[in-house]
């Protein structure tokens, strides 16, 4: 006779990494979340920062100069990441962002390598 002891445990991972990965998804998470929200917080309340004066009205002359010595990709991203940095609503989104991406990441190979590793 057969108890409810003896059958398999299917909670349990059958590769040791798989667990491993699982626990960092995890990590990932809270560590994305704690750290957006710090981000954040820390953003909305540090004082405001003022343009120096005397670089007023030198954003052309550098934006010329980068488009010269990177190519015009790189103007752009560059004036992407100085928005960015005025807005940390959408920091703090990118930060949880690349954390979910992640944790995606490890939960998928902790599933891969449960199931042997074979593509099915």
């Amino acid at each position: 006779m057969t108890t409810g002891d003896d059958r398999p445990n299917q909670s349990r991972s059958k590769h040791p990494l798989a667990r491993r990965l699982r626990i960092a998804a995890v990590f990932v998470i809270l560590l994305g979340v704690i750290g957006a929200e710090t981000l954040y917080w820390f953003e909305t309340r540090s004082a405001d920062r003022a343009e120096d004066p005397a670089m007023m009205g030198n954003e052309k002359a550098q934006t010329r100069q980068l488009e010269v010595l990177y190519g015009k990709s790189n103007v752009a991203l560059q004036e992407w990441v100085e928005e960015v940095k005025q807005r940390p609503g959408e920091q703090a989104a990118i930060v949880i962002g690349f954390a979910a991406l992640l944790a995606g990441a490890c939960v998928y190979f902790a599933s891969w390598l449960d199931h042997g590793g074979n593509e099915s």
